[in-house]
């Protein structure tokens, strides 16, 4: 009795998006949502969801420069004023 080798290239197919190509296990990152971003990973020649990203933001971020960093979902947050140097406003009761 023959029996045909077993192919297992389906399992290493490399996943296309976007014109480019990625390797099995390859992260791609959506863009960030203003919490995080989506994720995915390469597998069988598809994309499969994973877990969301979720970044820090700090709590005064409105007042900090956002800086988007190339590659990574999370942007920086520099120029932050400490919550020491805040004037807090009293006023009569």
């Amino acid at each position: 009795m023959f029996l045909a080798p077993l192919k297992f290239s389906l399992f290493l197919e490399p996943c296309r998006f976007n014109g480019q190509w990625f390797e099995v296990q390859d992260i791609l990152l959506g863009p960030f949502n203003g919490i995080g971003c989506e994720k995915y990973a390469c597998y069988w020649g598809i994309f499969e969801k994973l877990d969301d990203v979720i970044c820090d933001i700090p709590a005064n971020a409105s007042e900090c420069t956002e800086v988007k960093v190339e590659g990574e979902c999370c942007p920086k947050y520099e120029n932050c004023p400490s919550e020491s140097s805040k004037v807090l406003k009293c006023v009569p009761v």
